[in-house]
């Protein structure tokens, strides 16, 4: 057998959203972390540890 290595670049895209009692930091898709903006407050919805949605 013969093979050989190759490497692979990967964005992660990561966020922080903060709650009156914590912090909850998540990697998301580039296509939600493009439609995001500092400073704004809404409601996150989590399904299983992943944001299903963000809605201001």
């Amino acid at each position: 057998m013969v093979g050989i290595k190759t490497q692979k670049a990967v964005t992660i895209y990561t966020v922080e959203f903060k709650t009156d009692e914590k912090i909850i930091k998540l990697d998301i898709p580039q296509e939600m972390y493009d439609g995001l903006e500092i400073g704004q407050s809404g409601e996150v919805t989590l399904v299983e540890g992943e944001l299903y949605s963000f809605i201001i």
